[in-house]
C-alpha cells in the first residue's frame, strides 16, 4: 500500500480515535419522511441511544440528503426523551428540496454503537460504527402521485428472558396505501459496508429451541427462544411497494436486551383477523393476563388505525400497571375513506413490571381489513341484440373525500361462475370473470345501468359489478386503485331461439357398452320465427371423444325430426356402445330448418360428461373429476360401493375434488360423483342432475413421510472465543416425522446428504435406519463449510423430497484486538490474534501514522512487542496495519482486513 495513502488512513483513523476511543452511545434509529411537495420532503431521524454517556450525547446530527448536500440538523425534542433502563429517544426534523425527480438514499453516519452487543463484532461493538439509511424515491407526481415513507409504530426496543419466546413487531404503516413487506437484513455501518462479525441472535448458542423467524407479510419477529442474555441488535429492511416496482426502503436497527429471568411473558387472548364492510363498526375486548404472582400488566396498543385523520379506533385500557386481568376495548367506526387493499396493523402489547417500570412482553397482532361494500340488487334485461344490466342508487361509498370514488367497472363471464366471496377477497381481477366497462356512473330510472352490445344468441351471459376506488395525482392519473367486494352473480340469454343442453348423464359404465344420456331444451316458440323459418325441423346430435375436443362427428342416429313446430318437444338421446370408463365426451345439439336441412339454423354450446379419475394413496384415496359445460355444478354427491353394486353417499363436496380416509389398503372401492347443476337463468329450469362413470381403485401406500425439520450447528457456535481444530465437527439435528405428519407414520430411515463449500456434487454421508435417532455428529475435513439436507423413507420404500439445505460456515477466522499494552508487567504485553482459527497463511504489516513499516509477520500466530523491524521500542501512538488471509478449508479462498492498534505504554 503506498505510503501516501497509509499517512491519510492513519490521520483518519487518529482522529477518530481521539474523539470516539470507548465512547458508548447507539441502540436503535431509523429516518422516515413525508413528501410535502414535488420535490420536497421533511425528514425526521429518530435515534435511541445511552442516556448515561453524556459526553457523547448529540444535539445534532449531519444527514446526508443522497444528492451531494448534506447539513447539520438539531435536535426537535430539546435535550431528548429520557425513558426507563438507560434509554434516550431523540428526535431531528428538517426539510429539503432536491433538485429533480429519482431515487435518492438519505443516510446518517455516527462513530460508535454501544458495547457488549453479542452479535456485533463482540466484544468490540462499541468500536463499529452506527448507520442508517431511507431509500427514498420521488416519483413525477402528475402520473404517479406522492410518496411517504411509511411509519414505525412501535418503538425498536424491546426486552426478553432467556428460554422464553419473544416477539416483536415494528407495527408500519403507510400513508400511501402501498404495499410492505419485511426482510432481516445485516446492519451497515456505513454506505453499502455492512457491520463485521455479525450473526443472527439465534447462532449465538444455536439449537432447536433457538429459532429467529420474520413474517415478509406481517412484519412479526418470532424468536424461539434466546438462549443467552445480554444485549443484541438487528436489522429490518421495510419495503414499499407501488404496482408491484419498490419505491423505497426504510432501515430500522433495533436493539433487544435478553436477560435472565425466572419469568413468563404475560398472554393475551386469541384475536382473530377481521375483514369488515366500510361503514360498519367493530368492537372487541382484549384480555391480558400473568402467571407470575404479585406481577402487574401494562395493556398498550398502536396501529395505523389510532393515527387517521377522519374516524380514528380507539382503546380503552389502564393507564398504568394492573393486576390481572387486565382489559381493553377496542372501538373503531369505519368509514368508506379507510378504504384500502391493504391491512390495517393493531398491535396490542402486554408488558409486566419484572423490572419495575418495564418488563417481559407479549404481543398480539391484529390486522383490519376495510372493504368496500357490493352494490346492491343487479338485474338483466335481454332485448333485441343487448343486454342492460343495473343496480341500486345511491351507492353506499359514493361520497368519499379527495373524489376517492372513482365509479363502477362491470364484469362478464359466459356461464355461471358459482363464484363464492367473502370480505376478505373484494374484486373480481383475479377471477375468470373480465372487465367490459370502466367508471361507470350513468342513471337511468334511479338506477345505475350499463348496456352490454357484444353479445349473442345461444350464449348465457353472467354479470359482475363492482366499485372502484383509487387515489388522484395533481394530472388526475389513478394509482393504488381498490374493488369493492363484488355484487352477486346475475345471468341471462338473449331471447332463445337454440336448443339448450341440460343432461350429459353417464347411465353405464363400460369400455365398450357404455351409455350416456343427453337431454336437451327445445328452442322458444315466442321467438322463432316460423313464417320466415318454415319446417320441417330436424335437432342433430355430434360428439366429440375427450375433454376439450372440438372435432366434433354427427352420430348418424340421433337425428330428430318434427314436420311442425308445433309437434316440437324437448328431445333426448341415449348415446350407446361408447368407451365410458376411460373417456369424457362433448356433445352439441344443431338446429335445422326447411325442407333442405343443409344449413345450421343455431345450435346449442356443447357440454361434456363428468370423468372420475382416482389416485391411491396409504389408506386415502384421493377423487377428481372433470368436466366441461355451460352450466354451473353448485354440488357434488360422493356415492362409494363396497362391492361394485350397493352405492350409499359418504360426503358432499363444492369443489370437484374429495378425499375419501380411513380405508383399507389393498381393498377395491369404487365410486361415482352426483352433480346438481343449473344455468341460474329464469328462462331455464332451476335444478338439473348429472352422474359420472363408476370408478374403481384399491388404496396402496404411494404417500412418502413428511420431511424431517433440520437444523445444523457446530462447535464454532458454542465455542466462540475459540476451539481445538482437531476436534471439530457440526451436530444435525431433526425431527421424527412419525411425529409430525398427520397423513403418515410408517418412516423407518433417515438419508443424510452434503454439500462440500465450493463442490457441486451431492454426497450422501448417512443412512440412519433407527428413527428414533435423531442427532448425527459429522466430520466433513478440515473445514466445517458445507451444506446439509435430509430426507425420510417409510416401509414400502417411499422417500421424502430432501429437505431444504441448511448451510454452516467455519468458526469466526481471524480477530485482532484494539489496544496493548508493552510495558512488561506480564499483562496484556504483546499484540496477538484474539482469534486466529482455520487460518492457513497470514501477510500482515503494521505501519507508524507516517506510513513506516514498523512490523511484518506470515504466522499465523504472530506476536508483536511493540517494537520496530529493527528492534526498537516504539513510542504510545496509533498504529495502521493492513492483512491478507488464506483460509483453512478446500476453497482455498482469501479475505483482506485492515484496523489500528492502540499502542499504550502508561
Amino acid at each position: 500500500m503506498p505510503k501516501t495513502v497509509i499517512k491519510y488512513l492513519l490521520m483518519g483513523l487518529v482522529m477518530l480515535s481521539t474523539c470516539s476511543l470507548y465512547a458508548t452511545h447507539n441502540r436503535a434509529g431509523e429516518i422516515t419522511y413525508i413528501q410535502t411537495d414535488l420535490l420536497t420532503i421533511t425528514a425526521t431521524i429518530t435515534t435511541w441511544t445511552k442516556t448515561s454517556s453524556e459526553d457523547v450525547d448529540r444535539d445534532s446530527l449531519e444527514i446526508f440528503w443522497g444528492d451531494g448536500t448534506s447539513e447539520l440538523i438539531v435536535r426537535s425534542n430539546g435535550n431528548g426523551e429520557e425513558l426507563p433502563n438507560d434509554i434516550k429517544k431523540n428526535l431531528y426534523t428538517k426539510s429539503h428540496t432536491y433538485p429533480g425527480t429519482g431515487r435518492y438514499i438519505i443516510s446518517v453516519f455516527d462513530p460508535n454503537r454501544i458495547g457488549g452487543i453479542l452479535n456485533v463484532n463482540f466484544p468490540n461493538s462499541v468500536n463499529v460504527p452506527f448507520y442508517i439509511q431511507t431509500t427514498l424515491t420521488l416519483v413525477n407526481s402528475q402520473f404517479q402521485g406522492f410518496n411517504s415513507s411509511p411509519r414505525l409504530l412501535q418503538p425498536p426496543i424491546d426486552f426478553g428472558c432467556v428460554g422464553q419466546p419473544f416477539l416483536h413487531n415494528p407495527n408500519a404503516y403507510d400513508l400511501d396505501g402501498d404495499s410492505l413487506s419485511y426482510a432481516l437484513i445485516t446492519p451497515f455501518q456505513d454506505s453499502a459496508l455492512i457491520v463485521p462479525g455479525y450473526v443472527l441472535p439465534d447462532r449465538i448458542e444455536p439449537g432447536p429451541d433457538n429459532i429467529l423467524i420474520m413474517d415478509d407479510q406481517t412484519g412479526t419477529l418470532r424468536w424461539m427462544s434466546p438462549q443467552r442474555a445480554g444485549e443484541y441488535n438487528i436489522a429490518i429492511a421495510i419495503r414499499e411497494w407501488r404496482k408491484g416496482i419498490l419505491i423505497n426502503t426504510t432501515i430500522r436497527d433495533m436493539q433487544i436486551f435478553i436477560t435472565d429471568c425466572d419469568n413468563q411473558p404475560p398472554r393475551i387472548d386469541e384475536i382473530s383477523d377481521y375483514c369488515v364492510i366500510a361503514g360498519d363498526k367493530i368492537e372487541f375486548q382484549v384480555s391480558a393476563t400473568d402467571a407470575d404472582t404479585n406481577q402487574l400488566v401494562l395493556l398498550t396498543a398502536l396501529g395505523g388505525p389510532f393515527i387517521l385523520s377522519d374516524s380514528p379506533a380507539t382503546f380503552s385500557a389502564p393507564t398504568d400497571f394492573s393486576v390481572d386481568p387486565v382489559l381493553g376495548q377496542f372501538s373503531w367506526q369505519t368509514t368508506c375513506n379507510h378504504i384500502s387493499n391493504q391491512y390495517y396493523t393493531v398491535v396490542f402489547k402486554a408488558e409486566d413490571n419484572m423490572l419495575g417500570n418495564t418488563g417481559l412482553s407479549t404481543l398480539r397482532v391484529v390486522r383490519i381489513k376495510v372493504v368496500g361494500p357490493p352494490p346492491k340488487e343487479p338485474s338483466t334485461r335481454p332485448k333485441d341484440n343487448q343486454i342492460d344490466i343495473s343496480w341500486i342508487s345511491p351507492y353506499d361509498c359514493e361520497q368519499t373525500d379527495n373524489d376517492y370514488f372513482k365509479g363502477f367497472t362491470v364484469y362478464r363471464k359466459i356461464n355461471p361462475s358459482g363464484l363464492v366471496t367473502d370480505s376478505c377477497t373484494p374484486g373480481l381481477r383475479q377471477s375468470r370473470f373480465e372487465p367490459i366497462a370502466f367508471n361507470i356512473r350513468l342513471l337511468s330510472d334511479n338506477r345505475y345501468t350499463y348496456t352490454d352490445d357484444d353479445v349473442q344468441s345461444g350464449l348465457t351471459y353472467c354479470y359482475r359489478v363492482v366499485a372502484e376506488f383509487g387515489k388522484s395525482t395533481d394530472g388526475g392519473a389513478l394509482y393504488n386503485l381498490v374493488e369493492s367486494l363484488p355484487s352477486p352473480e346475475v345471468c341471462t340469454m338473449l331471447p332463445r331461439d337454440h336448443p339448450v343442453i341440460t343432461h350429459v348423464d353417464v347411465k353405464s359404465t363400460d369400455p365398450v357398452n357404455g351409455q350416456i344420456m343427453v337431454r336437451w331444451l327445445k328452442p322458444n316458440a315466442t321467438i322463432l320465427d316460423t313464417q320466415i323459418h318454415r319446417g320441417p325441423y330436424q335437432f342433430r346430435l355430434s360428439r366429440s371423444k375427450g375433454l376439450g375436443n372440438t372435432d366434433f362427428e354427427e352420430i348418424p342416429q340421433a337425428m330428430i325430426v318434427f314436420g311442425r313446430f308445433s309437434d316440437m318437444v324437448d328431445s333426448s338421446y341415449l348415446d350407446v356402445n361408447i368407451n365410458t370408463t376411460d373417456f369424457t365426451y362433448n356433445y352439441r345439439v344443431e338446429f335445422y330448418t326447411g325442407e333442405s336441412a343443409t344449413q345450421v339454423f343455431n345450435q346449442s354450446q356443447s357440454a361434456s360428461s363428468i370423468l372420475l379419475s382416482i389416485d391411491p394413496l396409504d389408506k386415502r384415496l384421493q377423487l377428481r373429476w372433470q368436466s366441461d359445460v355451460p352450466w354451473y355444478n353448485f354440488k357434488y354427491n360422493i356415492y362409494r360401493s363396497e362391492n361394485g353394486v350397493d352405492f350409499d353417499s359418504i360426503g358432499q363436496s363444492v369443489l370437484p375434488n374429495f378425499l375419501d380416509k380411513n380405508l383399507t389398503n389393498q381393498k377395491e372401492y369404487c365410486y361415482k360423483i352426483k352433480a346438481s347443476g343449473s344455468y341460474f337463468t329464469a328462462e331455464l329450469p332451476h335444478i338439473f342432475i348429472n352422474h359420472s362413470q363408476i370408478t374403481c381403485q384399491t388404496p396402496i401406500d404411494t404417500t412418502p413421510p413428511c420431511i424431517p425439520n433440520l437444523i445444523v450447528s457446530n462447535i464454532c457456535d458454542d465455542n466462540p472465543n475459540g476451539i481445538d481444530p482437531d476436534q471439530i465437527f457440526n451436530h444435525l439435528e431433526w425431527t421424527n416425522p412419525n411425529k409430525i405428519c398427520d397423513d403418515t407414520d410408517d418412516a423407518v430411515a433417515y438419508l443424510i446428504y452434503f454439500i462440500k463449500e465450493g463442490d457441486d456434487a451431492v454426497q450422501m454421508i448417512a443412512r440412519i435406519e433407527d428413527i428414533n435417532t435423531l442427532a448425527l455428529n459429522h466430520t466433513p475435513g478440515k473445514s466445517l463449510a458445507g451444506c446439509y439436507a435430509i430426507a425420510a423413507e417409510d416401509l414400502n420404500g417411499n422417500i421424502s423430497p430432501l429437505s431444504d439445505f441448511v448451510c454452516v460456515q467455519d468458526c469466526i477466522e481471524f480477530e485482532l484486538p484494539n489496544t496493548f499494552t508493552p510495558n512488561n508487567d506480564g499483562a496484556n504485553d504483546f499484540f496477538v490474534p484474539r482469534i486466529s482459527q482455520f487460518v492457513e497463511d497470514i501477510d500482515i504489516y503494521i505501519y507508524d501514522r507516517w506510513g513506516n513499516k514498523v512490523f511484518e509477520s506470515h504466522n499465523p500466530n504472530f506476536k508483536w512487542d511493540g517494537t520496530n523491524l529493527t528492534g526498537r521500542p516504539l513510542p504510545s501512538s496509533t498504529y495502521y496495519y493492513v492483512y491478507k488471509i488464506k483460509k483453512l478449508d478446500d476453497t482455498n479462498s482469501q479475505s483482506e482486513g485492515n484496523g489500528y492498534i492502540h499502542l499504550l505504554k502508561d
